[in-house]
Formats: structure tokens, C-alpha cells, sequence
């Protein structure tokens, strides 16, 4: 197709995306957020009920999910090491061991 000069290449315009809004990505991701910082602080507790007694049991998430939550948290928060160059990545490990290392005084 030759140049024509006043002729739009894209006469449609960008194609918008179909999907979520700003707004509900925002609003979503919020909500799973405090679910991951739950989890990982044991707030959200499974119910299981005794089949032969009916008495209900909460359960705290074991150590695995826990440990799951908390690499999504940093993966996120952080990067994983795939995601930041080794440089940066040192970098990062630094800032965090200086964070904790406030905390703990």
C-alpha cells in the first residue's frame, strides 16, 4: 500500500483493550493484597467440620502456604531474580537487610 499524503495509516485508531478498568484492577488488587498480608499473618483460618462430632476446628495455613504468600509479596514488592539484574539485585538484598536490621534495635 503506497503512501498517500492526508491519509491516516491507522484510520481505526489504536484498538482499545477489552478488559478490567483502572479503577477495578486497582480496587481487585488491593483486596488480594490484604488477603496475601492475612494469610501471612495467620489471620485467615479454614474451617473444617468433624464428620462425626460436627464441632467446627479452625486451621492456620501451614508453614508451605505461608512460605508461598510471602515469596508472591516479594516477588512483587521486590522482583523476583529473574526480573532485576544481579547489581541490582544486591542492592536490594542490602536494603532490606538494613530495613530489618532498623527494626530489630
Amino acid at each position: 500500500m503506497p503512501f498517500e499524503p492526508g491519509k491516516s495509516g491507522n484510520p481505526g485508531g489504536r484498538k482499545r483493550s477489552l478488559g478490567l478498568s483502572r479503577a477495578v484492577r486497582r480496587n481487585e488488587g488491593l483486596k488480594t493484597w490484604a488477603m496475601l498480608l492475612a494469610i501471612r499473618d495467620s489471620k485467615v483460618r479454614e474451617q473444617i467440620i468433624d464428620q462425626k462430632t460436627g464441632e467446627v476446628y479452625d486451621v492456620v495455613p501451614s508453614v508451605k502456604e505461608q512460605r508461598e504468600v510471602c515469596k508472591m509479596i516479594l516477588a512483587y514488592c521486590w522482583g523476583t531474580p529473574a526480573q532485576v539484574g544481579q547489581d541490582e539485585l544486591e542492592q536490594r538484598i542490602a536494603e532490606l537487610e538494613q530495613i530489618v536490621a532498623r527494626r530489630q534495635r
